[in-house]
């Protein structure tokens, strides 16, 4: 498994190559919108500049009012104002598109890692239960965050570039002092948030503390005990300490940065004003224009609140690359296996434990040399004590957890870890005990798991429904496209029917062995 530190050298690389994935021809047409704005501001300046000095030659020399000189240059100047206006609009839009095609990317990208992933230990990890949270939780703010702070701070580089060139025109040294008095602050600011976002990281257990409070309040499948044992308003007590505990912890990072970010504050101004005595006195040195004179004062204003923004903006950064290495880390899980993996074709017609020790990390073994022979043709009931290890055996049997020790072999001739999980599990079917049903998914869907199930196999699911109670048939039958989930506007059932659907599907299921953890508990 790789861990963190080896894909957050590629974040910021690998985050813009799925964001220009996501919709390439509008990433294209945005960077040149936003090249476009970055630049207009300066054309502005210098049409400004050119504007001024009209007007001020005409009031000077007391000429006659002379519409020839400056109409022309105020329809250039309103053209521009009015093409900044145009593009700021187009590119708002197309950033909006970029960020809903890239959180569906996204999706889609965690979608296709869990197809692969075979082994209970992905989600049961700590740590991957956070960051999938993590992700959950930002999974459309972030992404839209991401881009606009991108092209927002694309937007303010070509904008510096092109003021650049208009404060060149007056010193070839002045925009280069501007750069190296900026960037240490950049950096001092940078280096604060970084710090910041490190400290509000560490506060993510106690985060998930008080969040799962609220969402075991919400969980349909818990309303019942939350009203009869009055879970919210027992544990109630336990929810203001916790979120006591963290709003102090976050408040005094909180306070640190503030009084960080002051000490910074205060550094950048001392620059930006000794910065602004240095332009004076080299425009002073010169002889220029009034329009001059305005334009350069306010380009060297311009360039520094863009450089400003860059450093605001730019804290954003740290909190961005920890969701997107969250979300790479995710992605980049691989669970342990061997080299060549076996393509089961044949029938199971065996499968058999030889010494297999097992257990939950940091517990006690549940099995310790445990031995077993189980065959295909034959019917088996496994009795014990609650917790005598059962369930664990099952999901043992499926694959579910590697054995610390020993070996599950298939047909004799086949460890089970050798074997491609997919093509095992194609011939194995089961009802869990703590079974599941797809809310916003139709009743056939949750049936036959796939789309548009085939006349044999309906056929074969209302000859099994034949056994059951008429109510029971009719509904099954005749709401086959019924979403399931009230929070759907669907259909739901009573615990023991939902039992009933777990038991059909696992039977529908072609299969050569059939799994049942306690099916009948709840009838």
């Amino acid at each position: 498994m790789q861990t963190p530190m080896d894909t957050i050298k590629n974040i910021p690389l690998r985050t813009f190559i799925l964001l220009y994935k996501s919709s390439p021809k509008c990433v294209v047409l945005a960077s040149v919108i936003v090249l476009l704005i970055g630049i207009l501001p300066s054309i502005n300046i210098l049409v400004m500049i050119r504007l001024i000095d009209i007007v001020v030659n005409l009031l000077q020399n007391h000429t006659h009012f002379e519409y020839s000189l400056l109409l022309p240059t105020l329809i250039l100047w309103g053209a521009l104002l009015f093409l900044t206006h145009v593009f700021s609009g187009i590119s708002s839009s197309l950033q909006t598109i970029i960020a809903e095609q890239f959180s569906i990317n996204i999706i889609t990208q965690l979608a296709n890692k869990l197809t692969k992933v075979k082994n209970l230990n992905f989600f049961e990890n700590k740590d991957h239960t956070i960051k999938l949270n993590a992700i959950h939780n930002g999974l459309y703010i972030r992404p839209l965050n991401y881009v606009s702070n991108l092209f927002f701070n694309l937007q303010r580089i070509i904008g510096l570039i092109s003021l650049f060139g208009i404060l060149f025109s007056i010193s070839i040294y002045l925009p280069f002092i501007m750069i190296f008095a900026t960037v240490p602050c950049m950096f001092i600011t940078n280096h604060i948030a970084k710090k910041h976002s490190a400290s509000i990281d560490k506060l993510q257990d106690q985060k998930e503390s008080i969040q799962n409070y609220l969402y075991s309040g919400l969980d349909n499948q818990k309303n019942k005990d939350n009203l009869l044992f009055n879970f919210m308003l027992n544990f109630h007590h336990k929810f203001i300490e916790n979120k006591e505990l963290y709003i102090n912890h976050f408040v005094k990072i909180a306070q640190k940065n503030l009084m960080l970010t002051i000490y910074a504050d205060i550094l950048t101004t001392i620059l930006s004003v000794a910065l602004f005595f240095l332009m004076v006195f080299i425009i002073l040195s010169k002889s220029i224009g009034v329009g001059a004179i305005a334009g350069y004062i306010q380009a060297f204003s311009s360039t520094e609140q863009q450089l400003q923004d860059l450093s605001f903006y730019g804290k954003w950064f740290f909190a961005i690359n920890k969701y997107f290495e969250n979300y790479f880390c995710i992605l980049d899980y691989k669970t342990p296996k061997p080299e060549t993996q076996i393509r089961l074709e044949e029938k199971i017609h065996s499968i058999t434990f030889e010494n297999v020790s097992f257990s939950y990390p940091n517990s006690k073994l549940i099995f310790e040399n445990f031995n077993l022979s189980l065959h295909s043709d034959k019917i088996y009931a496994l009795v014990g004590r609650n917790a005598s290890g059962k369930s664990t055996l099952i999901k043992l049997l499926l694959g579910f957890y590697i054995p610390n020790s020993g070996q599950i072999i298939i047909n004799n001739k086949y460890s089970l870890q050798d074997l491609e999980l997919n093509s095992y599990h194609r011939q194995m079917s089961a009802v869990f005990q703590d079974f599941s049903l797809y809310a916003g998914y139709s009743i056939n869907d949750n049936l036959f798991m796939q789309n548009n199930p085939t006349r044999e196999q309906l056929k074969q699911k209302r000859e099994m429904l034949k056994s059951f109670d008429e109510n029971f048939q009719n509904c099954l039958n005749y709401c086959n496209n019924t979403l399931f989930g009230v929070q759907y506007n669907g259909i739901d059932f009573s615990l023991g029917q939902k039992q009933r659907i777990a038991t059909i599907r696992a039977f529908l299921k072609p299969s050569h062995c059939v799994v049942l953890d306690e099916p009948s508990s709840n009838y």
